[in-house]
């Protein structure tokens, strides 16, 4: 894992300077506002897994399968009022 802090005018200046850097699979571990000589500045920290991309920048080249389609993501079944009026721990 490739962590790396990076600092901008403003969050849009900084997050531009990560993706520039890390590429799209970043993933941003922090952000806060510091204060710098002549007013704030923005500082995010980021990593990226270098294992973890496909060569084109759109990570997934592990073999892993993405959250949206994984199996044991399934929706929760409705509870309250609306479901009979009984909730339950799913």
């Amino acid at each position: 894992m490739q962590v790396k802090t990076f600092k901008g005018s403003d969050t849009q200046a900084a997050l531009a300077r990560v993706k520039a850097e890390l590429g799209d699979d970043a993933i941003i571990l922090n952000t806060k506002s510091v204060r710098s000589g002549g007013g704030m500045t923005c500082e995010i920290t980021a990593a990226v897994d270098p294992k973890a991309r496909n060569g084109n920048g759109n990570g997934n080249g592990n073999g892993a399968t993405p959250a949206a389609s994984c199996p044991c993501t399934t929706p929760a079944r409705p509870t309250g009022p609306a479901s009979g009026g009984r909730s339950r721990i799913i």
